[in-house]
């Protein structure tokens, strides 16, 4: 977790290093998660759920026509229901997507894709119900890939799928590992840049 948290902490100061031809904007930004679960083991399943995710945004336009760079930190809520159990996870994301952008500043449509670093910040890690627990893990790293459309000098709308690279949880029966999940996510989010 130490080597992640490092990482993304690395990424953020080569962000703020870029040259002076640079223009840099500052935002908000929020959405919605809608969690796209996977388990290795079929009897499991799990119904999809809609979560959450705020927090503040840095934008640098490169000196490449039409590049960009955007980090955000965030706190994301991924919610999900299996069977009769309610899991939440309940992280602090580091996305960092390369951008690329076409149009006039009052309306362009963007491509963007890059890493995206989890940290658990959930009271309890693990949840017993029953015989069986779900661990969830300390740290995480992912995938966005998404497209969006920027409305005006202000305000962007996207949408991306978060693509989960390692496990999300593990589940435990009877002190017996029984299978893992992955949480991926579609996510549809509002920026607002002042």
């Amino acid at each position: 977790m130490k080597k992640s948290f490092f990482g993304a902490i690395m990424v953020m100061l080569m962000l703020v290093a870029m040259p002076s031809q640079a223009q840099i904007k500052l935002g908000l930004r929020g959405g919605v998660n809608l969690s796209d679960v996977k388990f290795n083991k079929n009897d499991l399943k799990a119904d999809n759920r809609v979560g959450f995710f705020a927090g503040p945004v840095v934008k640098l336009s490169l000196p490449l026509t039409g590049l960009s760079v955007d980090a955000s930190a965030l706190y994301d809520q991924r919610e999900l229901k299996m069977e009769d159990t309610k899991l939440k996870s309940k992280t602090f994301v580091i996305p960092v997507n390369l951008r690329f952008t076409a149009g006039t500043q009052m309306l362009s449509v963007f491509a963007f894709a890059g890493p995206q670093f989890a940290f658990n910040i959930s009271d309890d890690l693990t949840l017993k119900e029953n015989y069986r627990e779900w661990k969830w893990k300390d740290s995480q790293f992912s995938i966005n890939v998404g497209v969006g459309v920027g409305l005006g000098r202000h305000i962007e709308v996207s949408g991306n799928y978060n693509i989960i690279c390692d496990r999300t949880a593990d589940s435990i029966y009877e002190n017996i590992k029984e299978g893992t999940a992955r949480a991926n996510a579609w996510q549809v989010g509002l920026a607002y840049f002042f």
